[in-house]
């Protein structure tokens, strides 16, 4: 049970900050922070004025001895199921409270809650720390769909099976991993300056009509509605690019006005620092589609855990998978072997897309489809 204050004061162009743990004295809190100002840290930017908005996106009330004995039968449940397995790490409820007020008449509040399984997981014979992992994030405490989502990648370990061929695969994997080039690249600042790829791109069709890449603040998980410098797009959401056409950068109020940019509503910060040019919370829009759909057919590879990859400066993507799943869209058919994919940004996101699932595919997360070059380690 943490609670954290951050103050801020603006004035003459400049902000000072200061913060606290616990319950601090506002008016120390002020003192510090007026102090702060002699730091000299520019901000410029016209603060956040007349708006009153509360959210409450909790669904669940779990007194907590109560979910340590829920936990506890899920562990005794995987033990007897798996017993050729070992589980360990972490399993938590987090509520969080989110609020920025102001002397401008500003009063925002998110309140959320989110249970979130991340468990590593070793088969007892192997040399690894770990094999594989099951992460599962939702706001229910659901015990039919953590098992359901432990089946689908323990249940099918064990099971190995070849690679139908080496070269263009449908790929199944989750936006996390592909995001940070398009990140990067989005970066208002980077195209402001001229270092971007996208940096003479805006308003062009440069991907597949069906993928759309954005912010948004309206679904995510312990992420309030509004950023860090209190602004709050329409439906909270804001699309950077949008069927396929780069629409704009993502921006703060400060780069937004040094480059003559669309202010996005992209800042974040700690409590105890200065609002920062960041995505809050980003999304691929979701197709009409299923997995099996996507598929048309065909079999696909699933990412469930990769690691030691990245992308090149020119966009060049390759990484390395040491757990992937063969599927045919709705059942798991095994445990693959050790291979890498690889592709380019304006291929996986052109012509190689194919979409964003519909349905939950793993993590209780929709999964981005793509064919890539698949090849074994």
């Amino acid at each position: 049970n943490i609670q954290k204050t951050g103050y801020r004061v603006y004035e003459d162009g400049y902000i000072g900050v200061a913060g606290g743990i616990g319950t601090p004295d506002l008016a120390a809190l002020e003192q510090e922070a007026v102090s702060n100002l002699s730091l000299k840290i520019p901000y410029e930017e016209e603060v956040s004025k007349a708006q009153k908005v509360y959210r409450d996106r909790r669904e669940i009330e779990f007194d907590e001895v109560d979910f340590i004995q829920e936990v506890e039968g899920l562990l005794s449940y995987l033990r007897e199921t798996y017993p050729n397995f070992s589980f360990s790490n972490k399993i938590n409820m987090e509520e969080m409270c989110v609020k920025l007020e102001n002397d401008q008449e500003v009063s925002l509040c998110d309140r959320d809650l989110m249970i979130t399984v991340m468990l590593l997981v070793r088969e007892k014979s192997s040399v690894n720390v770990f094999d594989t992992g099951v992460v599962q994030i939702d706001r229910e405490w659901n015990i039919k769909k953590i098992r359901a989502e432990v089946a689908r990648v323990v249940g099918s370990y064990t099971t190995e099976v070849e690679l139908p061929h080496e070269g263009k695969l449908p790929v199944i994997l989750d936006l996390q991993l592909v995001e940070p080039k398009l990140r990067q690249e989005l970066n208002g600042e980077s195209v402001g300056r001229g270092s971007s790829l996208f940096k003479d791109c805006m308003g062009e069709q440069k991907f597949h009509p069906d993928f759309t890449y954005g912010q948004n603040m309206k679904e995510g998980y312990m992420a309030p509605f509004f950023d860090a410098e209190g602004y709050m797009n329409t439906d909270y959401t804001y699309n950077f690019i949008e069927n396929g056409k780069i629409i704009a950068p993502y921006t703060d109020k400060k780069t937004a006005r040094l480059y003559g940019l669309q202010h996005t509503g992209s800042s974040t910060c700690e409590y105890d620092g200065t609002p920062t040019l960041n995505i809050p919370d980003s999304y691929v829009k979701p197709s009409e589609r299923t997995l099996k759909e996507l598929l048309n057919g065909e079999l696909g590879v699933l990412v469930v855990m990769a690691g030691g990859g990245d992308y090149t400066p020119e966009g060049h993507f390759g990484y390395p998978v040491q757990h992937a799943i063969l599927t045919d869209g709705e059942k798991m058919l095994g445990r693959l072997p050790l291979i890498n994919i690889a592709s380019n940004l304006y291929e996986m996101f052109g012509k190689d897309y194919r979409g964003c699932t519909k349905d939950v595919v793993k993590d209780n997360m929709r999964c981005l489809v793509m064919d890539m070059q698949v090849s074994l380690a």
